[in-house]
């Protein structure tokens, strides 16, 4: 059978097509998202992170700093008084009290899932309904999966947790037997406690000091939400403030055309990545901003040196592939030279390559065998900070301080793609975050347990969101017991460095300081009770707040105190009028007739000699009056 020549070129374009498409990989991963990296952004006292071990140290515990990044899989732990905040790029944060220990499970662009081993900490979802994130919050006893717009408290002690739900309904999924249970929580209801049996309601309270410490937390974002700057991409929105406080927008020619750059107001000389210092993070050298704006102008967009000043670039957000994105966050993006004991970094130009060991995304390149310059000197290299290698990890808190003859070094240094133990000396000081010395830290039974627990858990590809809501779906609903469940105790497992290695240690329990109650106790005997309004607002959150006019008339107003002297015993409360008793009268006696006075005759008394008219009028009235009448005294019998 002969095919036509009509149709025998069809049949040849649909063979290939066919080709192609069965050549390509089944399994062939689309363009990688852009890692999302979180930000401490406040540090109250000291917070620790934990370093595993690697070829050249042991697992261990250093300080870390504000400006910091947080991501998969660090385990950060606070000292007692001592509390910390921490925000990622997609739209939720987590503040932590004292003595907690919390793991970063994983940031996506739709789900944030952390891990509370101990403690407590408050998770904010801010994300909106068209673009929603899921937050999971896991303990030993179950998991939170909170929705968007929601807000809740999460206290986990070594035989129970509680949950406080302050905005929203999240749902908490008991983990017991094996088995899995669901309870959904609001608002201002109930708090959820829970231990590895049961689950029991218990009356909504919340810490009163650590409340107050949030909501003031959120005043001060508030205030920062206000500054908006329009040369931002929206995920930069929450650091507009920085960039308004710190420094001025100016119009410079880059790229082209004429845009918008950034320029701080700093001293004659400044120069970026040199007022901070390099630490090792998960195999990268991540840079550690001493500036109050160091964090987002050294880890988002570009620095460009124009006019012998230099301006940050904003990141610009496209949507096709090749463009740049708002959330591309990078470590440091410098390019790194080397002259014999000497090391050195400079800033990259926007379309220079960055080497690194993940992929940060465009202009980067991940473990390079060789260095492809095409030819081209790098054009910042001659503002390079040059140091020596000794001093490398080794830093004061004014930052790097260049060699005396940087320029001769520049000019005979050799480029080099990244910094590896065959470069610069492997030392523990290659993890600190800050130059200053502990004297405590975390008890070797905390790494003890992280080592198990991490050998405990399958290697198994973590949830997506969609994927946790179908399984919120299929779990059935729990039954609460009906007595109650006690308080989590939470044991603070930092103790002095000598005895961080001791078996046998005495640790420290943790208790609220305060609890706010709705409930408003009953007086005891012999205490004042009184309830202010501003008290009951406090109290209550579900209260509404009150308007300036309503403040001005309940401050005209007096609230009673209610005075319960204990029985038996004579003492005067304050300005409290004693009554005096009469003597006790004989019997068949009558008792005296006490004539009472009215309102009137007491303000004319206390009104006498005021005005020759009102002195006139009150003698006519005392002249038409009655004269009282004498009683005569009965005569008692004998």
């Amino acid at each position: 059978m002969k095919i036509e020549r009509k149709r025998l070129l069809p049949c040849l374009c649909l063979a290939f097509l066919a080709v192609t498409f069965l050549a390509i990989p089944v399994n062939a991963k689309a363009p990688e998202e852009p890692i999302l990296v979180g930000h401490i952004s406040h540090i109250e006292g000291k917070l620790f992170r934990y370093v595993p071990a690697d070829e050249a140290t042991e697992p261990d515990w250093v300080l870390i700093r504000k400006d910091a990044p947080l991501g998969p899989p660090d385990i950060l732990y606070s000292d007692s008084s001592s509390r910390a905040e921490f925000i990622f790029p997609n739209n939720t944060s987590v503040r932590i009290d004292a003595s907690t220990q919390i793991d970063v499970v994983a940031i996506e662009n739709e789900l944030s899932e952390l891990y509370v081993t101990a403690g407590t900490g408050r998770f904010y979802n801010k994300s909106a309904a068209t673009a929603p994130v899921t937050i999971k919050a896991e303990t030993p006893f179950g998991y939170v999966v909170a929705p968007a717009k929601t807000t809740f408290d999460l206290r986990v002690g070594d035989d129970a947790i509680e949950l406080t739900v302050l905005r929203g309904t999240v749902a908490f999924i008991h983990v017991a037997y094996g088995k899995e249970q669901r309870f959904e929580v609001s608002a201002h209801s109930f708090s959820l406690r829970a231990d590895d049996r049961s689950v029991a309601t218990h009356t909504w309270e919340v810490d009163d000091d650590w409340n107050g410490w949030n909501r003031r937390r959120d005043a001060l974002w508030a205030q920062r939400a206000r500054v908006k700057v329009e040369h931002l991409p929206p995920v930069l929105d929450t650091y507009g403030y920085v960039f308004d406080r710190h420094g001025i927008w100016e119009r410079i020619y880059y790229d082209g055309a004429y845009r918008f750059g950034w320029r701080p107001q700093v001293a004659v000389g400044w120069s970026p990545f040199r007022h901070g210092r390099w630490t090792v993070w998960f195999g990268s050298h991540v840079w550690i901003p001493f500036e109050p704006f160091g964090y987002v102008t050294h880890h988002y967009g570009h620095w460009r040196l124009i006019g012998g000043r230099w301006y940050w670039a904003p990141p610009r957000h496209r949507n096709h592939r090749g463009g740049h994105h708002g959330r591309r966050w990078h470590p440091g993006r410098v390019g790194w030279i080397q002259s014999g004991a000497h090391i050195g970094w400079f800033p990259l130009a926007p379309s220079e390559i960055y080497y690194g060991h993940r992929r940060w995304g465009s202009h980067t390149r991940v473990n390079p065998k060789r260095v492809d310059h095409k030819g081209k000197r790098h054009a910042y290299v001659d503002s390079a900070i040059v140091v020596k290698k000794s001093k490398f990890y080794v830093v004061k808190e004014g930052g790097y301080t260049p060699a005396r003859n940087s320029r001769t070094l520049i000019k005979g240094g050799r480029s080099i793609p990244m910094i590896d133990r065959t470069i610069v000396k492997v030392t523990k000081d290659r993890h600190r975050y800050t130059g200053v010395k502990y004297d405590r830290k975390p008890h070797k039974t905390v790494t003890t347990q992280i080592k198990h627990r991490k050998a405990r858990v399958r290697p198994e590809s973590p949830f997506s969101a969609p994927e946790l809501k179908q399984k919120l779906r299929r779990i059935r609903k729990g039954t609460l017991r009906k007595g109650s469940i006690h308080a989590p105790v939470v044991t603070d497992r930092i103790v002095t460095v000598p005895d961080a290695d001791k078996p046998d240690v005495t640790f420290r329990v943790v208790k609220p300081r305060r609890q706010n109650v709705k409930r408003i106790p009953r007086p005891s005997p012999g205490k004042t009770s009184s309830v202010g309004k501003a008290r009951q607002d406090r109290e209550d959150p579900r209260k509404h707040k009150t308007g300036a006019a309503e403040k001005r008339i309940e401050k005209t107003r007096k609230t009673p105190k209610q005075i319960i002297p204990p029985s038996g015993e004579k003492k005067k409360y304050g300005k409290e009028k004693t009554i005096r008793k009469p003597p006790p009268r004989k019997a068949g006696t009558t008792p005296p007739v006490v004539k009472e006075t009215s309102r009137k005759e007491k303000a004319g008394k206390k009104r006498e000699g005021v005005g020759p008219k009102k002195q006139e009028e009150k003698e006519g009235e005392q002249k038409t009056k009655e004269r009282p009448v004498k009683k005569q005294k009965r005569r008692v019998l004998d």
